[in-house]
């Protein structure tokens, strides 16, 4: 349980991470 909760965890961190960096990625493609 306590496992899963930490791997549980680390996924929102993932999807957090991939949303910033889509959007930051998009920022520098209307930059350019």
């Amino acid at each position: 349980m306590k496992k899963k909760k930490r791997l549980q965890k680390i996924v929102v961190y993932l999807m957090i991470f991939i949303m910033l960096a889509s959007s930051l990625l998009i920022g520098i493609g209307m930059l350019f």
